[in-house]
């Protein structure tokens, strides 16, 4: 039987979310997600049944099936992902963000395309609010030195690779930079318009926030609930 996805989608194509011996453990999570509108079907495989779901839709699809488990803890046992999914994300997140910081900076100091990447890029607190709301972003790609660099790269990596296996690494990517820029344009706002600045700071910081955040939610123990967030503030610190 096949759920709500064309026939011509071969199987090869698809994300095989999740695994049961009972057909009918699938079937229920299939109808969690076509409730939701997120198309998907169930496949015959080696050991038991699969639920298969578009790439794209994996980490809304996985969401999805944990705040219905979470929903229903009368349930024997939560669902048991494929952790190729959870690795898959973590690491497409870490390398779009490892790769988009240092082409920026191989960019900036090497002047490319004839550029000042730092006078163009940077924040200036008068700028932006004089309309430049872009520098809110590209600032977040440029750096000081090598250190400023390293750093930022290091944190960047391990948070963005934490965070895309909380939220799917195409959530957790948006977030990463829309918080960054937000955090940037905030701070524009209460300094003074001479005030410039540049780096994934406030980029990784967001990141820890999500990672933090989302930990926090998904516990339902009055203590585990609060470990995420200590340790978030402790890595802050």
């Amino acid at each position: 039987m096949r759920e709500s996805m064309d026939e011509s989608e071969a199987a090869a194509d698809l994300f095989t979310l999740f695994r049961s011996p009972a057909r009918e453990r699938c079937a229920e999570y299939a109808l969690v997600l076509q409730a939701v509108g997120i198309r998907c079907r169930i496949e015959p495989l080696d050991d038991g049944f699969g639920l298969l779901v578009r790439p794209r839709d994996a980490g809304h699809a996985r969401r999805q099936i944990e705040l219905y488990a979470a929903e229903n803890p009368e349930r024997d046992r939560p669902p048991r992902f494929d952790p190729r999914h959870r690795l898959a994300d973590g690491l497409n997140c870490a390398s779009l963000y490892g790769a988009t910081i240092l082409l920026l900076d191989l960019a900036q100091r090497h002047r490319a395309f004839g550029l000042d990447w730092w006078d163009a890029g940077r924040t200036q607190a008068g700028l932006i609010r004089a309309g430049e709301w872009w520098r809110a972003f590209t600032a977040l790609g440029l750096h000081a030195d090598p250190l400023h660099l390293a750093g930022n790269l290091l944190y960047g990596l391990v948070f963005g690779f934490l965070a895309g296996q909380l939220v799917g690494w195409g959530l957790a990517w948006s977030g990463l930079l829309l918080a960054g820029a937000l955090g940037n344009l905030l701070n524009a706002l209460v300094q003074p318009a001479a005030h410039s600045s540049i780096g994934a700071s406030t980029a990784v910081f967001a990141t820890l926030g999500i990672v933090a955040t989302v930990s926090w939610l998904r516990h339902t123990r009055r203590l585990h609930r609060w470990v995420p967030l200590g340790a978030g503030l402790a890595l802050l610190a």
